[in-house]
C-alpha cells in the first residue's frame, strides 16, 4: 500500500449527485472534503435520469417520501450559490378513458395523503388543454399538481462538481476498494494500491455501494434495474404530462419539457440483459398523452438504477466503524432528495 494521502476531514466515496451535495453540505459545516470518483463526475445514475423533482413517491411511511418532498425544496433555496437552475412547472396527470376518470378521485385523495401540503386538484378538459395545448385534444379530465421542477442532470452535474472542487477536491479514476476505521482515522483504500485518511468517511458510491458496506457487516440486498430514454425536439409541452395507474404494476415516466427538447420515458426493464427498445418505442408508450408525434430524435440516454430490497434508502452507520456511514438503495428519486439526504448522512456522523 502507498504511503496514507490527504489533508481532508471527510472523504467521499462517489462524485454522483448525491455524493457531491454531500461534499458542498460537509464544506458548509466548516469541513474539508474530498471526493474520490472511479470514471468522472455523474458517470452513473446521476445524468442518466429525467431530471424531475418529484413531489408524489408511494408509499407513505417510506424514508424516500420524506427526503424528496425536503430535497425538492431545497433545490430552490441552493440553486443561486451553486448556479444549477430549476424550471419551474406542473404535473398534469390526464385521464384519456373512462376508467382512468373513475380513478382521478381516488388518485387526488392519494396525493394528498403522499404529498400533504402540495397543491393538487381534479380539472377539466377545457382547463387542461388551456394550460397545456400540447396535451392530446381527446383529454377527459386530469389532476393539476403545483410546484414541479426539472433540473438538466448534466448541467447540474457540472456545476456541483466545480463546487466541490472549489471547497475540497475530486480525485477521478479512483476505485475505492475498502474502507477501514483505525482509532479515531478513517482509511479509505484505492485499487491503485494509494490510501487516504480523514476523520470521517460516507459512503456514496451509488451502484458500488453495497460491496463497500459488505466488509462492515451491512447486508442490503440491492439490484440494478435497466431504463431507456428518449429526448425529442418537438413537440415542447409546458408541464410534466403522466398517465394515471390503472393497476398496482403500471410503471412511471411521463412527458417531460427539457431545456434542449423533450423527454419521454423511461422505459423501465427487469434485468440488465433484457432488450434495448428500439428507437421510437419509448416515445410511443406516451403517444396517447400528447397533441402530436414526437419529431427530430435528440438523443437516447441509458441507465441503470439502484434497487434495494426492502425498497427505500438506507444510510446505516457501522458498529464498528462509526465514523462512517454508506449510503444503500438510492434510486428514484434520488436525484430529487440528493441535498436532503446529504444533510442527513452528515447528521448521522454529527448528530
Amino acid at each position: 500500500m502507498g504511503s496514507p494521502l490527504t489533508d481532508a476531514d471527510i472523504i467521499i466515496v462517489g462524485a454522483g449527485v448525491v455524493g457531491l451535495f454531500t461534499a458542498l453540505e460537509a464544506a458548509h459545516k466548516g469541513l474539508t472534503p474530498l471526493v474520490l470518483e472511479e470514471r468522472s463526475p455523474g458517470a452513473g445514475a446521476s445524468t442518466r435520469n429525467a431530471g424531475v423533482l418529484h413531489l408524489i413517491q408511494p408509499p407513505p411511511g417510506k424514508l424516500r417520501r420524506r427526503l424528496a418532498l425536503e430535497g425538492a425544496r431545497l433545490y430552490r433555496v441552493l440553486a443561486g450559490g451553486i448556479g444549477y437552475q430549476v424550471y419551474e412547472t406542473r404535473l398534469l396527470i390526464l385521464a384519456t378513458t373512462r376508467l382512468e376518470s373513475l380513478l382521478l378521485r381516488p388518485a387526488l385523495i392519494a396525493i394528498r395523503r403522499l404529498a400533504p401540503g402540495v397543491k393538487a386538484r381534479i380539472a377539466g378538459r377545457r382547463e387542461i388543454l388551456r394550460l397545456e395545448p400540447e396535451a392530446n385534444p381527446k383529454v377527459r379530465s386530469g389532476i393539476i399538481v403545483e410546484g414541479y421542477g426539472v433540473v438538466e442532470p448534466r448541467h447540474l452535474i457540472s456545476r456541483l462538481a466545480r463546487e466541490a472542487e472549489a471547497r475540497g477536491g475530486i480525485e477521478t479514476g479512483k476505485k475505492v476498494t475498502g474502507i477501514k476505521c483505525r482509532g479515531d482515522k478513517v482509511i479509505v483504500e484505492a485499487s491503485d494500491g494509494s490510501e487516504y485518511t480523514a476523520r470521517y468517511a460516507i459512503n456514496a458510491a451509488g451502484a458500488g455501494a453495497e460491496v463497500l458496506a459488505r466488509q462492515h457487516g451491512i447486508r442490503v440486498r440491492v439490484e440494478l434495474k435497466p431504463g431507456t430514454m428518449e429526448i425529442y425536439q418537438d413537440p415542447k409541452p409546458r408541464n410534466i404530462l403522466a398517465r394515471i395507474p390503472t393497476t398496482s404494476k403500471t410503471k412511471g415516466g411521463a412527458v417531460i419539457p427539457w431545456p434542449q427538447g423533450t423527454l419521454y420515458g423511461p422505459d423501465l426493464r427487469e434485468s440488465p440483459g433484457d432488450p434495448q427498445p428500439s428507437p421510437g418505442a419509448v416515445a410511443a408508450k406516451y403517444r396517447r398523452l400528447i397533441r402530436r408525434d414526437p419529431r427530430g430524435l435528440l438523443e437516447r440516454i441509458e441507465g441503470l438504477r439502484t434497487v434495494a430490497k426492502p425498497r427505500d434508502f438506507h444510510l446505516i452507520v457501522p458498529e464498528r466503524c462509526p465514523r462512517v456511514v454508506h449510503l444503500l438503495g438510492i434510486e428514484s428519486p434520488g436525484l430529487t432528495a440528493a441535498p436532503a439526504l446529504a444533510r442527513l448522512a452528515l447528521s448521522k456522523l454529527f448528530g
